[in-house]
């Protein structure tokens, strides 16, 4: 299971929903591992922390390469306050989010700020 807790503030329209998507990684993915088909999108609710809680359907294909979170539907700054993996047989985490940036990359329209508190 990841879990992570963000905080969206969107520069878009009034009436526009707000999400975020996770894509898993498909080790049988040629060129790009990750696929419409592997991910699972979120409602965000503006001006507020989310919890979003989500299941690894495959974890050992995090071996072959890692998750993608496209945070942010829409131009906007989001604040992601931590990330952990779950094992969710023993609840015992896997992975968890430092104030570093060991572990993140970002993408083409990203900006990777690490907390220096």
């Amino acid at each position: 299971m990841a879990q992570r807790e963000n905080h969206p503030t969107g520069t878009g329209k009034k009436d526009e929903t707000f999400y975020l998507k996770i894509y898993f990684p498909d080790p049988n993915g040629l060129a790009d591992p990750y696929s419409e088909e592997n991910s699972t999108k979120m409602v965000l609710i503006p001006d507020e922390w989310n919890q979003i809680n989500v299941t690894v359907p495959d974890p050992a294909a995090l071996r072959v390469a890692g998750l993608r979170i496209d945070p942010f539907n829409t131009r906007g700054f989001v604040s992601i306050s931590g990330m952990r993996l779950v094992n969710r047989a023993t609840g015992s985490p896997c992975w968890v989010s430092g104030k570093e940036e060991e572990g993140f990359s970002e993408g083409k329209d990203a900006l990777l700020l690490a907390d220096g508190d």
